[in-house]
């Protein structure tokens, strides 16, 4: 399954490819959101896990760019904003722009790994339901 970790911290985009690679991920990482819509549009991500804040364009805007993407070529990618903000209304915001789960720093690495799981078990029960759906088109 491919993964994009999209945060301009080098730190933390090591951080997260050293966590995600252990879990049997391909991670794909981008500096900022420009780069990761670039990716987005040309790779077929399963699951992005996006910083909130990246200079110029954050993980919200990003967010809702790529739910248009998939809007138009009718695919899906599991969502996870990790941030700083901790406020119940930032959760709400980002909720409210598509992202499937949030994450606050400081977080421990054993519930950030259970999340990206559950998100690639929802992106596998996405995968057969759609191949499920088609085969029996087929017949």
């Amino acid at each position: 399954m491919k993964l994009l970790v999209a945060d301009d911290s080098r730190l933390d985009r090591a951080l997260f490819g050293r966590l995600l690679v252990a879990e049997g991920f391909d991670v794909l990482t981008a500096a900022n959101g420009e780069e990761a819509l670039d990716l987005y549009q040309k790779v077929a991500i399963d699951i992005a896990i996006l910083d909130w804040m990246m200079p110029p364009t954050g993980g919200l805007t990003l967010c809702q760019e790529m739910r248009e993407i998939e809007r138009n070529r009718g695919t899906f990618c599991y969502i996870i904003m990790v941030t700083a903000k901790d406020e119940a209304e930032d959760e709400v915001r980002a909720f409210e722009s598509g992202v499937n789960d949030f994450i606050s720093k400081p977080f421990d690495h054993d519930v950030f790994t259970a999340r990206v799981r559950a998100g690639r078990k929802v992106v596998s029960e996405r995968m057969a339901l759609v191949s499920a759906v088609e085969q029996a088109k087929v017949k």
